[in-house]
């Protein structure tokens, strides 16, 4: 008989997560609890079969009382059910979802990046997506004038770095907040988010954090994720006084050049908002193609009025 229960981060172990081949960086406790600082709670739906764990959903929950809510994954990250036998996983996927639906939560997403999940019920289904492009080892972009830009960095002698706390993390730190004022907003993620991402990231090679330094300053900040077969392009900073340099090009070409020579095949853009046609169109330039997925959401009456 199947039993579902949540465990925290202190309840569960990484190595009864690593169990299953479908680990990967967004499974992991050490991503789940990032959001920690954010008044996030790591949460990992559990499958028990007697003692044996035998399925997990990794979530994070934000809030209290009434007002809690829960994504798996938060900010454009991806949701994963961890599962070894094909023949449990829709028994265990049905009553994951089940037990999430019932504890009561104000919002609830959960985002099927892999499609994954086909025995939902009781949610909505909404159709999200985002923006592949197909790399390999020696891939190039089609448009001329991106690799005419791309070309310039080299002439420029650009040179990338891979992010290093102490010698970075301060003048990141002012990008960052100067990227986002120049856009109107706020900072959505405080310093100490990327404190603790920048010390996860030493100790796991799936966060590729990577830098352009320029009479002393960042030019420019990328922070990809690589989760299995794809590059994720999660959060990009950069100071537009040097953007003769064309640092963003030359980042983003570079970080897919070398992670498809590890056996990565797909640069993930990300999505784009309806209105952003000029960022539509630089994804484009880059040979993206629309790739959607399922978002299983569920509001309760007074998440509906908020």
């Amino acid at each position: 008989m199947i039993q579902i229960r949540q465990l925290s981060d202190k309840e569960i172990q990484e190595e009864q997560l690593k169990q299953f081949p479908e680990y990967n960086l967004f499974s992991s406790i050490g991503f789940c609890n990032l959001w920690e600082c954010m008044g996030g709670k790591a949460l990992f739906w559990t499958a028990f079969e007697g003692d044996k764990v035998i399925g997990v959903m990794p979530s994070v929950e934000f809030g209290i009382k009434k007002l809690k809510r829960i994504q798996s994954m938060p900010d454009g990250c991806y949701s994963n059910l961890l599962c070894n036998d094909d023949f449990q996983r829709d028994e265990i996927e049905k009553q994951i979802f089940n037990e999430i639906l019932k504890a009561g939560y104000l919002k609830i997403f959960v985002n099927d990046y892999f499609h994954k999940y086909s025995s939902v019920k009781n949610y909505d289904r909404i159709k999200c997506n985002t923006t592949l492009v197909e790399i390999f080892p020696d891939w190039i972009p089609s448009d001329k004038k991106l690799v005419s830009e791309i070309n310039k960095a080299e002439r420029e002698n650009v040179e990338i770095q891979e992010f290093v706390y102490e010698k970075h993390f301060d003048n990141f730190i002012y990008l960052m907040k100067s990227t986002e004022k120049r856009h109107g907003r706020k900072p959505k993620y405080p310093d100490i988010f990327f404190n603790k991402l920048a010390s996860f990231s030493e100790k796991n090679n799936s966060v590729q954090w990577l830098v352009v330094e320029y009479e002393n300053e960042i030019a420019a900040s990328h922070i990809n994720f690589i989760v299995q077969d794809t590059l994720l392009s999660w959060q990009i900073y950069f100071n537009k006084k040097f953007s003769f340099l064309k640092p963003n090009q030359f980042l983003l070409f570079r970080a897919a050049r070398d992670a498809a020579k590890k056996g990565v095949t797909k640069l993930n853009l990300g999505a784009s908002p309806d209105n952003a046609d000029s960022l539509k169109y630089y994804k484009d330039k880059w040979g993206g193609v629309n790739y959607e997925y399922p978002c299983y959401v569920k509001k309760n009456w007074l998440g509906r009025l908020l």
